[in-house]
């Protein structure tokens, strides 16, 4: 399953965050599918992009499980 979807209406890109089952969490990854995407829209003739989420949520914000420092244990 795409990450991004990008769909034209005449003159608009509409690229939509298709992650529903992650609130559309910006992670590396979703960010990374949506760069591409972004890059291409001046020359694709584009001359307007609406950015929507598919699901509940637009977007829940950011990832904060990828922020996190990965914890240190101490062993032995």
């Amino acid at each position: 399953m795409e990450a991004v979807r990008v769909t034209r209406e005449g003159p608009v890109a509409v690229l939509e965050l298709a992650r529903p089952e992650t609130g559309n969490a910006l992670d590396r990854a979703l960010v990374a599918a949506l760069s591409a995407p972004l890059a291409a829209l001046p020359a694709s003739g584009a001359r307007a992009a609406v950015l929507t989420g598919s699901g509940r949520h637009f977007s829940t914000g950011a990832n904060l499980a990828e922020l996190a420092p990965t914890p240190r244990w101490p062993t032995g």
